[in-house]
């Protein structure tokens, strides 16, 4: 009795097991994935067909036709492709090189029907988006392309004298038709703003601001540290050297966001006329030429070198130039000298002289460091009297003053033995004159001058 129940529990579990067999073989065949190729077949949608392929030397060519463009992708017997359509345009060789493989092998995600007739059902029948590989031995096929599938991220595509119509990837499609400016570099030049040697700001024909890196040892009278000397404006002096690395920062690294025309007629309409601002930036080895042209909706026009080519980029490239003044890139102290070089000031006006003199060592070991007039004074009030002399500012270069005597003289006396020695004029209601040692004089708002006088009579 035992040994029958035995088998009657395995006959039970054999049936259970061929039953979940058989029932996981027909959920299997339920649930399989498959798409509609339009006839009613299934396919399964992981396999692609290859509809076309050849090895890159068979092929002498591509010509592409989009909505927007006609060209070719032409192969020379050494390799090297080019568009002859547009051979004024520098192309890289490598963007090129990548979109001639993709036509190599062209392959459908699926066949949706085998009815020809159907073409134009599908937007194939238009003919404006198309590509034709053209072997060496002259022959040719030619592929059409249509319409979007509903829903998917395919669209139609048919061979001229094939057997069907196929689903295309979309970006497949977008790969194999793309502008002809996708095969141009967006990055005109890369400049290392530690290499720049020298730069230049002009429009209209005349130079607002250039600037050269000072020598070794140069050390203009309005500049403390110097990193920059201007030429225009103000010669010889010491320029900002916070302005000029922001300013050119924003071009060292010149990108293209878009190619707006290849061949343009009147450069005014894209503001690149006389108005147009000119950057010029020097390196040892090369000079970069930048046209800085009118705002546009996606950034602004400029233009590079001598190429004719009106290229978009960031508008931060015109921004730049907003109310362009080039005096506020000049360090503009009337003259500045280190504290720590300088053993004394003298400074006489109105019949009156004031000296501040400044001993050796630090504060905490020379307790007479700071005098005003041989009487020692604390440090925070001497520093803020020294600071409002080496603090006056011009506002520009101006010619000589037609008075006879300065009302002030500052006169600095250097640990070295060496004096230095400015001059103040009258000049007009809102201005005084600064006549620095070197010769070269500049104007000085009254407002200045006139808190230092303040901050003098108090001290006296």
């Amino acid at each position: 009795m035992p040994k029958r129940r035995k088998q009657i529990r395995n006959l039970i579990l054999a049936v259970l097991v061929l039953l979940l067999l058989g029932g996981g073989y027909l959920l299997a065949v339920r649930w399989e994935p498959k798409t509609d190729n339009g006839e009613g077949t299934p396919t399964a949608a992981a396999n692609v067909i290859t509809l076309f392929q050849a090895q890159s030397d068979e092929v002498r060519a591509v010509s592409i036709q989009n909505p927007n463009q006609t060209y070719t992708l032409y192969q020379d017997n050494d390799g090297n492709l080019s568009i002859p359509e547009l051979s004024d345009i520098p192309f890289q060789q490598m963007s090129l090189k990548s979109a001639f493989s993709g036509f190599l092998t062209v392959t459908a995600e699926r066949k949706i029907t085998d009815d020809l007739s159907r073409a134009a059902e599908f937007g194939l029948d238009r003919g404006d988006t198309s590509f034709t590989v053209q072997k060496k031995d002259g022959t040719k096929v030619r592929f059409l392309v249509g319409d979007n599938l509903p829903g998917e991220s395919s669209c139609y595509m048919m061979q001229e004298g094939g057997d069907g119509i196929y689903a295309l990837s979309s970006y497949k499609a977008d790969t194999l038709l793309q502008s002809t400016n996708s095969f141009r570099s967006k990055n005109l030049f890369s400049v290392s703003t530690d290499s720049i040697t020298a730069f230049s700001v002009a429009r209209g024909g005349e130079t607002l601001l250039k600037a050269r890196l000072a020598a070794e040892g140069e050390k203009p009278l309005n500049a403390y540290q110097c990193v920059w000397v201007a030429e225009t404006p103000c010669a010889g002096e010491g320029a900002s050297e916070d302005r000029i690395g922001t300013l050119l920062k924003n071009f060292a690294s010149v990108a293209v966001s878009d190619f707006a025309d290849d061949h343009p007629g009147d450069l005014s309409r894209y503001g690149l006329g006389n108005d147009a601002y000119i950057l010029t930036i020097e390196t040892a080895a090369d000079t970069y030429t930048l046209r800085i042209g009118a705002a546009c909706e996606n950034g602004v026009y400029f233009q590079c070198g001598s190429e004719p080519f009106v290229y978009i980029g960031d508008s931060a490239y015109l921004d730049a130039f907003s109310g362009f003044d080039p005096m506020q890139y000049i360090q503009k102290f009337v003259r500045i000298a280190p504290i720590d070089e300088v053993s004394s000031v003298e400074i006489q006006k109105d019949g009156r002289t004031m000296t501040l003199t400044i001993g050796d060592g630090d504060e905490e070991e020379n307790e007479d460091k700071y005098q005003i007039n041989g009487k020692t004074t604390k440090a925070d009030n001497f520093k803020k009297i020294y600071q409002q002399v080496i603090g006056i500012l011009f506002v520009n270069s101006a010619a000589h003053s037609e008075a006879a005597d300065p009302f002030m003289t500052v006169t600095y006396h250097f640990k070295d033995g060496t004096a230095d020695t400015s001059r103040y004029f009258a000049y007009d209601e809102r201005y005084y004159l600064a006549e620095r040692s070197d010769g070269k004089c500049f104007t000085v708002l009254k407002s200045t001058l006139n808190d230092l006088f303040s901050t003098l009579d108090a001290a006296n």
